[in-house]
């Protein structure tokens, strides 16, 4: 699934996160990549460069994801009406 939103380009995947620089960050943010839920791979375009991002789905409604990409930069994104993160 790839989508444009606020400028940027977000590609999402089914793939289980293995980008070492996200998990570290995930690790730093006391964050185990596997529990509650699992953070599937995919990334980010800004300003026409390329980051890795990891993202959580919210089991309660999966519209609404969590995002950490390996800047550090994280935070929530509801996906669009009628839309829900691949494999789901």
């Amino acid at each position: 699934l790839t989508f444009q939103r606020g400028g940027m380009t977000i590609t999402l995947t089914h793939k289980p996160c293995a980008d070492q620089k996200v998990l570290t960050i995930l690790g730093l943010m006391s964050i185990d990549p596997k529990q509650p839920y699992a953070f599937y791979a995919g990334s980010i375009v800004w300003e026409k460069k390329a980051y890795a991002m990891c993202y959580a789905v919210n089991p309660a409604n999966p519209s609404e994801l969590y995002l950490v990409d390996e800047s550090g930069d994280n935070g929530p994104l509801v996906l669009d009406a009628g839309k829900k993160a691949p494999g789901l």
